[in-house]
Formats: C-alpha cells, sequence, structure tokens
C-alpha cells in the first residue's frame, strides 16, 4: 500500500482527518522537512562494475619462407670457413707435432718408471712382518720362542726385501737364487713360530690363538697365494697339534719325536722345515720335515 502526502493548511483539523481514515485508509503519517526532503530526492541506480577480460593470446604468425630458407643459406656461407679451419688444423699440427713427439717420450718414461714391480705383492707381504712386529710381540706367551723369531726371521726382513727388489724382472736364475737364499729360510722360521703358537694356542691362551690364527693366515694365506702367482711352488699345510701322522702313507718327512701323554700321541708337534709343492698342488718339490709325539716309553730323539 503506498502511503499518500498529503499537505494541510495551517488551520485544518487533524481530527476529523483521522476520522476519515478509519474507513479503510491508512492512517495518516506526518513528516517533518527533513523526511520530505530525503524522499523527494531522485533514486541513482548503482551501475555493477564490469570485471575486465583478460585479452587471448595472439597465435603465433607463421615462420615465411625465408626464415625457412636460413640454414640453407647458412651453410652457404660456412663451407669457406669449414675449408680455411681444416688449412688451420692441418698447419697447427705440422707446427706441433716435435712437442707431440717430445711429449710421448716423457710419458713413456714417466710410465715406464711408475711400472709396477714384478714382486710388488711379496714385497709388501714381507714388510708386514716387520710393520706388525710388536703386535706379535705382545700377543706371544713364549718370548724365548719369540725372541729366536725375531733373530733368525724380523732381523733379516730388511735385507731380504732389499735383494728381492733388485731383481727388476722375471729372470728364473737370480729368483731360484734368491729363495735359496732368503726367502725359503724365511718361510721355516715363520713355520716354526706358527708351531710355537700353536702349542699355546692348545692351552686355550686367547691371545696365543689370535696369534697362531695370524700367523696361520700370514704363511698358508698370503705368503702361499704370491708364491703361487709368481709360478714358484705351493707351501704344503701342516697345522701343529691338530694334525696326526700317518705311519701307513706319510705326507711329511718325520724328523723327530717328543714322549707326550696318550691323546697326544702321534700329533704333529712341530714343522721345522715347510713343505713345498708344484703350484698347482699335484706332486711334492720337498716333503715337511715335521716332529711328532710318541707314546711315552718309546723314547724321544
Amino acid at each position: 500500500m503506498s502511503r499518500k502526502i498529503i499537505k494541510l493548511p495551517q488551520d485544518a483539523d487533524v481530527r476529523s482527518i483521522t476520522r476519515m481514515n478509519t474507513t479503510g485508509f491508512e492512517p495518516a503519517k506526518f513528516y517533518s522537512k527533513s523526511d520530505l526532503e530525503e524522499l523527494l530526492k531522485p533514486k541513482v541506480e548503482e551501475v555493477p562494475e564490469e570485471k575486465p577480460v583478460r585479452a587471448a593470446r595472439p597465435e603465433p604468425e607463421p615462420e615465411e619462407e625465408e626464415v625457412k630458407a636460413a640454414p640453407s643459406q647458412k651453410k652457404e656461407v660456412e663451407e669457406p670457413r669449414s675449408r680455411r679451419s681444416r688449412r688451420t688444423r692441418r698447419r697447427r699440427s705440422e707446427r706441433d707435432a716435435p712437442a707431440e713427439e717430445a711429449g710421448e717420450e716423457r710419458r713413456g718414461r714417466r710410465q715406464k718408471k711408475e711400472k709396477k714391480h714384478p714382486f710388488a705383492s711379496l714385497i709388501s707381504i714381507i714388510h708386514a712382518l716387520w710393520v706388525d712386529r710388536f703386535l706379535h710381540r705382545d700377543l706371544c706367551s713364549n718370548m724365548m720362542d719369540y725372541q729366536e723369531y725375531e733373530k733368525n726371521a724380523l732381523s733379516k726382513v730388511e735385507e731380504i726385501k732389499a735383494s728381492l727388489e733388485r731383481i727388476t724382472t722375471r729372470n728364473e736364475d737370480k729368483e731360484q737364487a734368491f729363495k735359496e737364499k732368503y726367502f725359503i729360510p724365511l718361510i721355516d722360521e715363520l713355520g716354526r713360530f706358527y708351531s710355537s703358537t700353536s702349542q699355546a694356542a692348545h692351552s686355550g691362551q686367547r691371545s696365543s690363538i689370535a696369534l697362531q690364527k695370524d700367523i696361520e693366515a700370514r704363511l698358508y694365506g698370503s705368503f702361499d697365494i704370491a708364491c703361487r702367482d709368481l709360478g714358484w711352488f705351493k707351501i704344503q699345510e701342516v697345522h701343529p697339534f691338530k694334525d696326526k701322522y700317518n705311519h701307513f702313507l706319510p705326507q711329511q718327512n718325520m724328523i723327530g719325536t717328543v714322549e707326550v701323554d696318550d691323546e697326544m700321541v702321534d700329533l704333529v708337534l712341530q714343522v721345522h722345515n715347510v713343505g713345498l709343492m708344484d703350484p698347482q698342488g699335484k706332486s711334492f718339490i720337498a716333503e715337511a720335515n715335521v716332529i711328532i709325539g710318541v707314546a711315552k716309553g718309546f723314547g724321544g730323539g
């Protein structure tokens, strides 16, 4: 229902107007001047802001035929340059040839100096005995046996190394002389020291067990492998206080006996000289010389 604004004269009777509105008209409402001014203002419709529309990305224009033809033109330009570069390289190679030959000679001399010694592996294994001497001394329970090993083996390590280092090329005669004079006596001493550590380990001493395993690994491991690689021989494995001497098919040469308790009869007690076999281990060069245990009453010797 819309409202009607009635402007009344100053002398109008308000009560009569109210009575007129009781018949269904909306009760009269009186406005102040400020209300009338507000109602009479023209309404301004708000225009919604338009969101900016992103411009579509322009599609790339197709390349012109001139651009496609550029590689062929470039090739035509580069051909003379390639001919010049070949001539330049040829002149440089002719100029640098003497320097390159001198460089090759220097490299050849350097490679010759850096060439590995044919006995480098064996030299390293021999040197390790000297390096680990204090470790072996601390683990050894029998100082008399260690001093014997030190006197007959360790004291000669440097001399043995120097002698082997002088053999710079493979030479059968020189190698045989080295083996007889230096190497075989060294591994014989190592075999006797191994027998001593085996006896101590047999009693259950932990340090002696550790020392026995170390010497065993060197004698039947490192030294054996190096000798077979050189084509010299294989070291016969004999384990004192473990291996028994076979009287019917002996694999060792018995050179002495010691009276022992019954449980140790026929045990190999000492490897006096190591046994040597061909590198494939099929035949003996020399059997190991051993001392075995015999029953009491049969005498030792």
